[in-house]
């Protein structure tokens, strides 16, 4: 939880951990890959750098990676899920819309 609210850079260091183990412990084969909700806050800003990581693991893996991650925008903060395709692009981003009040504010 501290990492979830640390800061930006904070948040990028963790994400390159789990883009190289991605790579270096996915056995040939794995077709999906699930990380854990709320890893981490990213800004719009460094949002390209998080897409080049994730885009690159599931290219070099050929599986699927679902990471949720809270998209902070100019208009607000989002708990999103992100999805990145074999084919190295980000084949999805889902908003969740049914957040639990008092806890979720994104």
């Amino acid at each position: 939880m501290s990492l979830y609210l640390g800061s930006e850079q904070q948040t990028l260091g963790l994400l390159r951990e789990y883009a190289d183990e991605i790579r270096h412990v996915t056995p040939a084969g794995t077709e999906l890959i699930v990380l854990p909700e709320k890893v981490g806050r990213v800004s719009e800003k460094v949002l390209p750098e998080v897409d080049a990581l994730f885009n690159s693991a599931a290219a070099a893996t050929g599986a699927t990676i679902d990471i949720g991650l809270v998209r902070r925008t100019s208009s607000g903060a989002f708990n999103s899920s992100r999805v990145y395709s074999p084919d190295g692009t980000v084949q999805a981003n889902y908003d969740k819309h049914h957040l639990l009040l008092g806890v979720e504010p994104e």
